[in-house]
């Protein structure tokens, strides 16, 4: 049902609600404002009570850090502590060692205290007992001094009496000194006879010494007999128009080696014969000299020498053709020389090819002849050789070795010249330069390179690279060299500035065991890496290299001191090297698969590593291996 509603009352009534919620709206800000600060005063404990637990860890860690502090504190306390108990300990040692000492000096000078005193107690018994003797020897000496004095009275009586028999026996010496006298000259006379016997007994001793000497110099001579038959036989055995001179071919040119006509042929014989003798003998400044002076003169001004030279001198007919170069072959054919005790470390040829010199452990330096494979001279070194060379004339040879000298002698006569010292340590190559005859080079174990003037016998540089030299050579100027190291690098060194030119590292992947300058100007090195390689040093950089399967190249020397020769034919077309497998591998630089197609040289005589091979100007090779043995190859034609 219906009610009815006053309007005013309604009116009143929705003012009074208006109002209210005016209030609520209010209350409800208020409550809002209210729980926001409620939730932020929570945050706010939250926060602090994270800020109390912080403060409290902190707390914590400030009273641990604290209590370490104070415990390092104690530490470091005690350790001044402990270096001040160490220190006074120390002190203390010290003064006990001191203590020490002066209680064992004291119980030294008790020792000796007590020694002495022994010695004073056992002195003061022998003199009590020397005492106790003198005294009886005293009253014994009252009694003899009685005795003599009764002695002495009847000694005066006899004293007059020998007063007169000493005048009588004065007359007596008198007549004994002129005696005396008379002994003296006849034993003056007797010492004068026995020098004169000792100097005869000396001239005889003389006597049989030159008979020795005589005895050693038939001997001598029986030897030049023997070479000059072998000289002869050669003369007898050579080809139709050639004349063989033996070791004297280095001093001719080929255009004079000519058989003189049969008359004359035992009158060139002799008077061969006796420029060799006068060369043995050392005395060839007389008529070897005018022999040979005559014939080089002839040579340089193409005339005749004179008469009482006794050679003649072909020259090429006109309208004959020119012989034609002959080729260049591998010889096959071995033939075994003598060998070096220990083994044989190096061999090279001389110029013209006629001498071939071999240095070896045995502290000799041979020189031969190539064609009847006979030594002409056995030249002595003080230690064992590692390298040889020939001077650019052929007229000295050089040897260095284990002894730190490079020694040079002449190559004919085997006379020694020159001991050029300078290397510290052993020396390892020797090379001579291809234009001056007066100038080498050599290597050591010091890394030092000497240059040398052969004429006055004197360093002239010196060059120290800063790793270890295993092998140098000249180049196209004798003033400009190479030098192999042990870490494979290749050097080009100045020696008027004494500086490097050119520096190559890491040629060879391991140490460098040979160069050999070739004559075209061009460098043949080798490596303990097995491997050969042709160099053009106007252009410095490898034409070609050289390797074969199975190859393994034959060095001598310990460990990190190793080397070897290799050679190159006169023409430069084969390439030779010795193996460890005691033959001789050689390449064809013709060939275009040089480094694959090779031919090996194989010798019985060779039963060791082939450490060193050389090819002469003759056409005619020789190599040797570490048991010493030299073996020379022959030319023979390949079928």
């Amino acid at each position: 049902m219906d009610v009815p509603v006053d309007p005013a009352l309604s009116a009143n009534v929705h003012g009074q609600l208006v109002a209210l919620n005016a209030r609520h709206r209010a209350v409800e800000s208020l409550v809002g404002d209210y729980l926001v600060c409620l939730r932020t005063c929570q945050d706010t404990a939250v926060r602090n009570m994270q800020l109390r637990k912080e403060a409290d860890e902190l707390r914590d860690e400030v009273l641990e850090k604290q209590s370490r502090l104070e415990a390092l504190a104690r530490r470091a306390a005690r350790a001044q502590q402990l270096e001040r108990v160490e220190a006074r300990l120390e002190e203390a040692t010290t003064e006990r060692d001191g203590l020490r000492q002066k209680v064992s000096e004291l119980e030294s000078q008790l020792g000796e205290a007590t020694a002495s005193n022994e010695n004073l107690t056992s002195q003061n018994e022998e003199y009590q007992a020397q005492v106790a003797t003198c005294e009886e020897n005293i009253a014994q000496l009252k009694a003899d001094a009685e005795s003599l004095s009764e002695r002495l009275k009847q000694q005066e009586v006899s004293t007059a009496i020998a007063v007169e028999e000493l005048e009588s026996h004065r007359g007596r010496a008198a007549g004994w000194e002129k005696q005396v006298e008379k002994l003296s000259r006849e034993n003056g006379e007797l010492l004068r006879r026995i020098q004169e016997m000792a100097a005869e007994q000396m001239k005889k001793l003389q006597e049989v010494m030159d008979l020795e000497e005589a005895v050693v110099q038939r001997e001598a001579k029986v030897g030049r007999m023997e070479r000059q038959v072998t000289i002869e036989r050669e003369y007898e055995s050579s080809k139709v128009g050639g004349f063989a001179l033996g070791p004297l071919g280095s001093l001719f040119p080929p255009q004079v080696r000519h058989r003189p006509p049969s008359t004359a042929k035992d009158k060139h014989r002799r008077r061969l014969f006796d420029a060799v003798d006068a060369i043995d003998k050392d005395r060839g400044n007389g008529k070897v000299v005018a022999i040979l002076t005559d014939v080089i003169k002839a040579l340089n001004d193409k005339q005749k020498p004179a008469e009482d030279s006794d050679f003649e001198i072909v020259a090429s007919e006109e309208g004959r053709p020119p012989v034609a170069e002959q080729e260049v072959v591998v010889p096959r054919a071995a033939f075994r020389g003598a060998s070096h005790k220990g083994g044989c470390t190096s061999l090279a040829y001389s110029p013209n090819g006629m001498l071939l010199a071999t240095g070896g452990m045995d502290k000799v330096v041979s020189t031969w002849y190539p064609p009847t494979r006979l030594r002409q001279n056995d030249l002595k070194a003080f230690d064992s050789v590692m390298d040889v060379a020939f001077t650019c004339n052929g007229e000295h040879v050089l040897g260095g070795g284990v002894d730190k000298s490079v020694l040079v002698w002449q190559a004919l006569s085997g006379r020694q010249r020159h001991t050029l010292r300078g290397h510290t340590r052993g020396v390892n190559c020797v090379v001579c330069s291809p234009a001056d005859p007066t100038r080498a080079i050599s290597s050591g174990e010091d890394r030092a390179i000497i240059s040398w003037d052969l004429a006055r016998g004197q360093q002239l540089a010196s060059l120290c690279p800063n790793s270890q030299v295993c092998a140098v050579c000249y180049t196209i100027s004798h003033d400009t060299i190479m030098s192999g190291h042990m870490d494979g690098t290749i050097r080009l060194w100045d020696l008027r500035a004494s500086k490097i030119v050119l520096d190559k590292t890491q040629v060879h992947s391991n140490m460098i065991v040979s160069l050999q300058r070739l004559e075209s100007g061009k460098v043949l090195s080798a490596g303990k890496d097995n491997c050969l390689k042709l160099w053009d040093l106007s252009q410095s950089k490898v034409l070609a290299e050289f390797w074969a399967r199975d190859f393994q190249i034959g060095t001598i020397g310990a460990m990190g001191k190793c080397r070897c020769s290799v050679c190159c034919s006169p023409d430069e077309r084969f390439i030779v090297a010795g193996t460890t497998a005691g033959t001789l591998t050689v390449w064809d630089t013709k060939e275009p698969s040089a480094a694959k197609k090779v031919q090996v040289l194989r010798t019985p005589h060779h039963r060791e590593p082939v450490v060193g091979c050389a090819w002469g100007r003759q056409g005619d090779m020789a190599s040797c291996d570490k048991a010493g043995v030299v073996v020379f190859w022959r030319d023979v034609p390949v079928e």
